[in-house]
């Protein structure tokens, strides 16, 4: 799966049907949103999102991968994702 796919999935999820409650234009969602200052993800919906894109993408992610790097900007999850998806596995800094 490439980047732009990638991409195309966590706006899904983020701002699709059964979205998280975050009232952004998808055409908005730039990389470099802060998903907690912009969008204003609560500590649910981090959980939620982490719990989607866990299933969205098949592997686990493990709570040492949770930080603030990573969930920071839009682009970090994207480039997070993609990581994992090629099978890097991220190391806690």
């Amino acid at each position: 799966m490439n980047r732009e796919s990638i991409r195309k999935q966590l706006v899904e999820i983020l701002t699709g049907p059964e979205h998280m409650g975050i009232n952004i234009d998808p055409k908005e969602l730039r990389d470099s949103c802060s998903l907690l200052a912009d969008l204003s993800l609560d500590s649910i919906q981090t959980l939620e999102l982490v719990v989607k894109i866990e299933t969205v993408f098949g592997f686990a992610i493990a709570s040492r991968e949770l930080r603030l790097d990573v969930l920071n900007r839009f682009g970090d999850l994207v480039n997070y994702v993609d990581r994992r998806l090629s099978g890097n596995v991220v190391e806690a800094s």
